[in-house]
């Protein structure tokens, strides 16, 4: 099992804790209450049989390539709770138009670790093009990350409030959007051999994800019950934001050194 540990962030055994994801999202729940037992109480077959029923949510639910937004997309994203609705999906489609000559800078199996700052700028002007009332990152994002899997990572409130708590001295709250992908992937780059062996774990257990959406599942289980909704200064023990961003650059550094060593 791996362990990472990124900024405050900790999170042990990701290929359980990313499994176990998938478990509760694919658990049936009746009228009466829920069908499947806990992931505690579950044998090895109840385990793999409900997680791959929630893998085939949204992450093994297929979605057209190429560079057209299309409403395959825009509902697969229901199966990762983006309370997706019927006037939502108007709204993007009536946006769509847009996309085409933008998607089309970004290859269809475009890495996000080896992304180019053109390709970044595209996506970032593809997000702000669709962005209408509640049309959040969020749900663009999540039906982004269905068109190019390996590039567009889940920019939702929990890896949001991660990336700005965690990187005062990179980003802002109201940072642009190019800035947050800048940083997801400098992120990855860093993280890319612990981060490529849960993928290969994960892949050999029925679950074949990209190398940024592990990184997306590590910041968002790792950081939900944690540190998401804490304040920065809680967050790096100190009595300014200031002192916050003092001390989340040191340890950066830190990292970057030990990870350049």
């Amino acid at each position: 099992m791996t362990d990472v540990r990124i900024q405050k962030l900790e999170l042990t055994d990701c290929e359980d804790k990313i499994e176990q994801n998938y478990y509760d999202w694919g658990r049936e729940r009746s009228k009466e209450g829920w069908v499947d037992p806990t992931w505690e109480n579950a044998t090895q077959q109840q385990r793999r049989a409900v997680s791959l029923r929630g893998y085939a949510l949204y992450d093994g639910c297929p979605a057209p390539q190429g560079n057209d937004i299309t409403a395959a997309e825009i509902w697969a994203t229901v199966g990762f709770r983006s309370r997706m609705v019927e006037p939502d999906a108007v709204r993007i489609l009536a946006r769509a138009d847009k996309v085409p000559p933008l998607l089309a800078r970004i290859p269809d199996d475009a890495q996000l670790e080896k992304a180019s700052a053109e390709q970044i700028a595209a996506a970032a002007e593809i997000i702000r093009s669709l962005i209408a009332y509640q049309i959040s990152f969020a749900k663009i994002t999540k039906m982004l990350h269905k068109k190019r899997p390996a590039f567009m990572p889940v920019l939702d409130s929990v890896v949001f409030d991660f990336l700005w708590k965690n990187f005062p001295h990179v980003i802002k709250q109201a940072s642009p959007v190019e800035e947050l992908l800048h940083l997801c992937q400098s992120i990855l780059q860093v993280y890319i051999r612990p981060v490529g062996q849960i993928r290969a774990d994960l892949a050999r257990r029925g679950f074949p994800l990209s190398n940024a959406r592990v990184l997306d599942w590590i910041l968002w289980i790792g950081w939900r019950n944690s540190g998401f909704g804490k304040p920065i200064v809680r967050t790096w023990e100190t009595s300014s934001l200031a002192e916050a961003k003092a001390k989340a650059q040191k340890q950066w550094e830190t990292t970057l050194q030990s990870f350049h060593s």
